[in-house]
């Protein structure tokens, strides 16, 4: 593998290491991210279960407390949640909410 130029940053979307045909371990996840903390610009929050994306935030197999855990050192410039589409704006905002008690629940956020 050709090794990328020092100005080409890295989003990291959390959900995409275990919605591969192998679903690695966490700690395999997170060794990947270690080698490439330095470079995550843009983190990306979504949860992943059974090889499947979720359609809110629900913790991986690797916690986004551990994930926030590798990057602190590199703080990246942008983190985002991103949950699956729907076209009832109910449903979006309950999701989003969902997501919300998920992340205060786990201390990611002050509630």
């Amino acid at each position: 593998m050709l090794a990328a130029p020092p100005d080409v940053w890295l989003q990291l979307d959390t959900s995409n290491l275990f919605c591969l045909p192998v679903i690695p371990s966490a700690d395999d996840a997170a060794a990947f991210i270690r080698s490439h903390a330095q470079r995550v610009a843009y983190l990306h929050l979504k949860s992943a279960r059974d090889g499947k994306a979720l359609t809110r935030l629900d913790g991986n197999p690797l916690p986004f407390s551990q994930v926030f855990d590798i990057v602190a050192n590199d703080a990246p410039t942008y983190v985002a949640i991103e949950l699956s589409g729907s076209a009832d704006a109910a449903e979006v905002r309950a999701e989003m909410d969902a997501s919300i008690t998920h992340l205060s629940e786990t201390g990611i956020l002050d509630p």
